[in-house]
């Protein structure tokens, strides 16, 4: 073969695009997470600079969980450590974490956290129910399908605190849900959330991480962000 032939065909092959990313189909977001408002716009601007899209499937959070078991999702957008002794299929989880955020007891700023006080909860929310059953001795607690309802009823003076985390106080006082900023009564955890998908996209995960760790170095937890990617606010 004449070497200008071959030249040519190793320039050729050396040009030849990169294999594509493959993305995953369709992921598990928990339905009435407050923190959602949060989480989507950082991992949807990280998808699309991997040239994938975010589908996402509202369910609730036991049902996520279900769906991600049978494959009819292939992950599930964040969840707490906790969750993986509930998953029957492999998975890859990312490296860091998407967001980091205090759990705890909430009342109005009125209010002191006492024994045989109501406490709402949302079940499905893994360390919840699990607060919920390790102290089921000390405070009375409400469980609710959703946290719209644990919501008004706590807006409404029928409740005394309920469980949640700090970043979704901020998302509900940002959307006006919340009358009153409520206190932190009690602490609970600081816990990470990290996002899920089935192993067969691990390498798709590895990408992921790369630019999770970028936008983590400049603005995960202070969410003042200067990379393009990372700019999702």
């Amino acid at each position: 073969m004449p070497y200008s032939i071959v030249v040519i065909l190793m320039l050729f092959l050396g040009m030849q695009p990169a294999e594509a990313m493959d993305c995953p189909g369709n992921v598990a977001a928990i339905s009435d997470a407050e923190l959602n408002a949060a989480v989507i716009p950082k991992t949807q601007a990280i998808y699309q600079h991997l040239g994938c899209e975010l589908k996402l499937v509202k369910l609730p959070g036991r049902r996520g969980i279900l769906a991600f078991n049978s494959g009819r999702v292939d992950g599930e957008l964040f969840r707490v450590t906790i969750i993986e002794k509930l998953y029957q299929t492999a998975f890859v989880r990312s490296q860091y974490p998407l967001l980091q955020t205090q759990q705890g007891v909430w009342v109005a700023p009125t209010h002191f956290l006492e024994n045989g006080d109501l406490i709402g909860y949302v079940i499905g929310r893994r360390w919840q129910e699990e607060f919920a059953e390790r102290h089921k001795g000390q405070y009375r607690f409400v469980e609710y399908s959703g946290a719209s309802d644990m919501r008004h009823d706590y807006n409404a003076g029928h409740l005394d605190g309920f469980l949640g985390a700090s970043l979704t106080i901020d998302e509900l006082m940002k959307s006006e849900k919340l009358s009153e900023r409520p206190e932190l009564a009690l602490k609970i955890s600081l816990v990470k959330v990290y996002h899920y998908l089935d192993k067969r996209y691990a390498k798709f995960m590895s990408e992921f991480d790369r630019l999770l760790q970028s936008c983590s170095e400049e603005c995960q937890y202070s969410q003042v962000c200067q990379h393009d990617v990372c700019n999702y606010n």
